[in-house]
């Protein structure tokens, strides 16, 4: 069997009608996308779930543009609906809030957050991100814009 472009890890202590929901959330935005629980965390005590979306072969301007950007001027709600049905499916998780993240083969992560506002994904798919290569992604509430924190580019550079 063909490894899948998509893969999505769940914390290892989330539960088959999570994984089935997770699934469930990436088949409707069109994603053929292989879920299991296989996130290993060790702490004291559960702090937040997670939840990492590894895409294969592409960077992030592919799952941002490639698969998102086909609907248009729907795609910022395709996007948040896809992160917010994954937050769903985990309610039920022994934490109450935690992170869904993109990672992709160029080294980049995008982490988002409980509760974005609209404007986040509005303004994540505006921008350009081809030339991002291992860059660490987060909304940042305070400056209303998403900011590399490996400090290698900000959504503003002209590159």
């Amino acid at each position: 069997m063909p490894e899948r472009e998509i893969r999505i890890s769940l914390d290892e202590w989330a539960r088959g009608e999570e994984i089935v929901a997770v699934e469930r959330a990436a088949r409707d935005l069109g994603l053929d996308a292989e879920v299991e629980a296989s996130l290993g965390f060790r702490s004291v005590e559960v702090v937040a779930w997670h939840v990492l979306v590894a895409v294969a072969e592409h960077g992030v301007d592919w799952i941002l543009g490639g698969i998102v950007g086909k609907w248009g001027i729907e795609a910022a709600a395709k996007l948040r609906d896809f992160i917010r049905d994954i937050g769903k499916a985990r309610e039920d998780a022994p934490v109450e809030s935690g992170t869904v993240t993109i990672i992709d083969q160029k080294g980049n992560w995008i982490v988002f957050g409980d509760e974005l506002p609209d404007e986040a994904y509005d303004k994540l798919l505006a921008e350009s991100w081809e030339d991002l290569k291992g860059g660490y992604l987060l909304w940042d509430e305070e400056r209303r814009e998403w900011v590399d924190h490996t400090g290698n580019r900000k959504p503003s550079d002209p590159r």
